[in-house]
């Protein structure tokens, strides 16, 4: 039995530091500029995560008052992920605006080019 406790207690520390680190990553992403430090830093994954969820919120949102989405199938292709990231490079690297008006802005003006 006390192995078992054991196991259960390094299974939730693990777990609990996981879910911190997680958390983490995406506090350190709120401003634009630590996004773009991600997108071209070993840290592809979570740029690329984050620019994915946001994609498929705006989406989701277009959907829910009835208008077509824009990137339905395709926020996960290479080419939108590149033209994502190099606007967020190009245009936002030293910006202290939150990632989210920065990715929101990019979505609208790629929007128009989808429709």
């Amino acid at each position: 039995m006390g192995m078992l406790r054991w196991g259960l207690i390094i299974v939730t520390v693990l777990t609990g530091v996981i879910c911190a680190k997680s958390a983490h990553a995406e506090l350190d992403l709120k401003k634009v500029s630590d996004l773009a430090r991600s997108c071209i830093a070993d840290h592809l994954t979570d740029c690329h995560q984050y620019i994915t969820n946001s994609i498929d919120y705006l989406d989701n949102r277009l959907k829910t008052h009835g208008k077509r989405a824009c990137f339905v199938g395709h926020y996960s292709d290479d080419q939108t992920m590149i033209a994502f990231i190099r606007a967020i490079v190009e245009r936002y690297a030293y910006s202290d605006m939150p990632s989210a008006v920065a990715i929101e802005n990019i979505y609208k003006e790629n929007c128009a080019d989808q429709n």
